[in-house]
């Protein structure tokens, strides 16, 4: 049986798998968070900020840091397909953007 560890997502908590994605748990518990990659880490849409976690998280990898920059990354940005769960941890997901109609 998979250990489950509790996380917090604007809020709200959520239960994630040890060891499986940040967006899986996202996408599982039917919060809204933009992707269009499946979790792939090509789209860099799954952007999130890390507010606390209970364990420092791996650092950011390559994907990641072409994504976001270290701009982004140093004031606590990430993307939650490349983020593993490990410990609770808190984030902020920021709300979708509705798109626009064309002209």
């Amino acid at each position: 049986m998979q250990e489950v560890i509790e996380i917090t997502v604007n809020s709200t908590s959520v239960a994630a798998e040890k060891g499986k994605s940040l967006l899986r748990a996202i996408l599982k518990a039917k919060l809204p968070i933009a992707t269009s990659c499946g979790g792939q880490g090509s789209c860099h849409l799954c952007r999130l900020t890390v507010q606390q976690s209970d364990q420092e998280l791996s650092p950011p990898n390559e994907i990641e840091i072409k994504a976001l920059g270290n701009v982004c990354i140093q004031s606590g940005m990430r993307l939650a397909c490349q983020i593993m769960v490990h410990a609770p941890l808190t984030v902020d997901v920021p709300p979708l953007r509705k798109k626009r109609k064309k002209r």
